[in-house]
């Protein structure tokens, strides 16, 4: 594929055009072959080509301070050309066009101290702003200018002399000032070359670097020359304007060109040297203009379909489209891999939906064993916890059936509410316990209660005590002290007509005590409970069972 280029040299070959048919024209006034309004032409030309010439720069350079300064230099020779053609073509009053010389050294004196500026600009961000101390450089030039401006209340820059005492402009002598003006500017333009090859990328090259120093020592030259007022020097070059701005013209182009001061030109060296690249610049039509090296073709149509939507190529390469000022960047972005990789973890993620689903029923089954088995615990904990109590209903039950007698039928029914009370407590006290440590004495409380309810219905005269309500106790020790009960009650359901409980600690430990008022057979009941000991007298029997390990806290 060509490439395309733009061509920069254009203007510059314009611009020399210009300046060569200005000088031609000068030459030809000074032999008095063309007449006078040849020199309003001249002018037009050099306006046109310091105008040309600030026109290519704002397209050239980037960074937006030095742009602005080199375009203001530009402006600033342009009206040091306007400046001359009114003084020489449009006014004719002696003070006015005085002072239209005094403005001359507005540009003279701006013009390489902008130079300068834009030396110290090369190299810093786009909103970097100078310290204090650079302030120098643009006041030092203010009060030079000033001080010209003035130069009719002091002669410091120039004193006139003519006849009767009248000043003549064509007749005056060069003072103190105008040598500071000059050491100012020489001083403002060796600087910044000096600062510009210090701050350039490309200062190792000491051959380009020197470019810039060829118009620059021709100015320094011609300045002394003019001073020196050397006769042979008049007819060829002895329009100072235009010499001075021609040569720093030259300095600055110079420094674009050799690199000192970045642009954005050698479109054709920056996309050769652009490797494993595919990136086009086309115009609005989506011509070609430039392209890189290892560019690939890409058909117009991806190309317009990529600026709304995403396109891919055949080989799986996606379009990109930039609208830039007059065209747009086509390039390519290899996702072929990415491709590759997003079909692998596709099915790497099809993979894991399939595990995770077999994990799912997997845990699905898992907690249904573990749930029944859980169920069977609790059933078997509890089944064996009231097993006895199930064989009394069973025989009540029987019993019941069989008697005949009312009175009989209603005391069983009240045996069968007192076992039925003490399995559904003792199912509430074992599930509790199951789940924690300790319970609190009101769930004890709240069991005994129920119970002793019942035994009033079968006529005994019941009482409960418990030392305080809030505190707690270990789990196993209070189904401990249910069952001494249920296991004491249930003996003395038949023959018993007062029935006390009482829990309190004695000596930090807590103790369950029962009286009664028949004396039973207890023995039967210390295998089971073997911290258990009674005390007979003629009243009746107190059983009392210490709860080691239930502390009072």
């Amino acid at each position: 594929m060509k490439l395309q280029t733009r061509n920069y040299n254009g203007s510059i070959y314009l611009i020399g055009i210009l300046l060569a048919a200005a000088y031609l024209l000068r030459i030809l006034s000074y032999m008095d072959i063309l007449p006078a309004f040849a020199g309003i032409l001249r002018s037009i030309f050099h306006v046109c080509a310091f105008a040309l010439w600030g026109i290519s720069v704002k397209r050239r350079v980037i960074q937006p301070n030095v742009q602005l300064y080199m375009v203001s230099t530009a402006a600033l020779m342009v009206m040091w050309i306007l400046f001359k053609a009114l003084k020489y073509y449009v006014i004719w009053d002696q003070t006015v066009s005085r002072y239209l010389w005094y403005l001359y050294y507005g540009p003279m004196l701006f013009i390489p101290a902008l130079a300068l500026m834009t030396a110290f600009m090369i190299g810093r961000p786009s909103d970097y702003r100078f310290p204090r101390k650079y302030a120098l450089i643009p006041v030092v030039t203010a009060v030079l200018f000033l001080s010209v401006l003035t130069n009719d209340f002091h002669r410091l820059a120039f004193s006139f002399e003519g006849a009767y005492g009248l000043w003549d402009n064509n007749v005056y002598d060069r003072g103190i000032l105008y040598l500071y003006c000059v050491l100012w500017m020489l001083i403002c333009g060796i600087a910044s070359i000096v600062v510009l090859t210090a701050r350039s990328r490309f200062s190792g090259s000491s051959r380009l670097c020197l470019i810039p120093l060829i118009p620059l020592a021709l100015a320094s030259l011609y300045t002394v020359v003019s001073l020196l007022e050397l006769s042979f020097v008049k007819p060829l070059m002895g329009d100072f304007s235009m010499v001075y701005c021609i040569l720093f013209m030259a300095v600055l182009e110079s420094c674009l060109r050799c690199g000192l001061i970045p642009c954005n030109v050698m479109y054709e060296e920056l996309f050769r040297s652009s490797v494993n690249m595919s990136a086009q610049i086309t115009d609005n039509e989506y011509n070609i203009r430039y392209s890189s090296m290892d560019a690939c073709p890409v058909p117009r149509e991806l190309m317009e379909r990529a600026a709304d939507s995403t396109v891919f190529t055949e080989d799986g390469r996606q379009v990109q489209n930039m609208a830039i000022n007059g065209g747009h960047v086509i390039w390519l972005e290899d996702h072929r891999e990415l491709f590759t990789l997003k079909n692998r973890l596709q099915d790497t993620h099809d993979e894991l939906e399939v595990r995770n689903a077999l994990l799912k029923l997997e845990y699905e089954k898992d907690k249904e064993y573990i749930t029944l088995q859980e169920k069977n615990r609790l059933y078997d904990l509890l089944h064996g916890s009231v097993i006895g109590q199930l064989d009394m209903i069973n025989s009540l039950v029987s019993d019941y059936e069989t008697a005949e007698d009312q009175g009989t039928k209603s005391r069983i029914l009240s045996e069968l509410l007192f076992i039925g009370a003490y399995i559904k407590r003792r199912k509430d006290l074992t599930l509790s316990a199951d789940s924690a440590s300790s319970l609190h004495i009101g769930k004890l409380k709240s069991a005994l209660l129920e119970s002793l309810k019942a035994m009033e219905r079968l006529g005994i005269r019941v009482s409960l005590f418990i030392y305080r309500d809030d505190d707690y106790i270990p789990a196993s020790r209070m189904l401990e002290a249910y069952d001494f009960f249920e296991t004491i009650a249930e003996d003395a359901l038949d023959e018993a007509k007062y029935f006390t409980v009482r829990i309190s600690p004695v000596k930090g430990i807590l103790r369950v005590s029962i009286f009664k008022d028949h004396r039973g057979n207890l023995e039967k009941f210390i295998s089971r409970f073997p911290d258990m000991f009674a005390d007979i007298d003629s009243d009746g029997t107190s059983v009392v069972l210490p709860l080691k390990g239930g502390e009072s806290r």
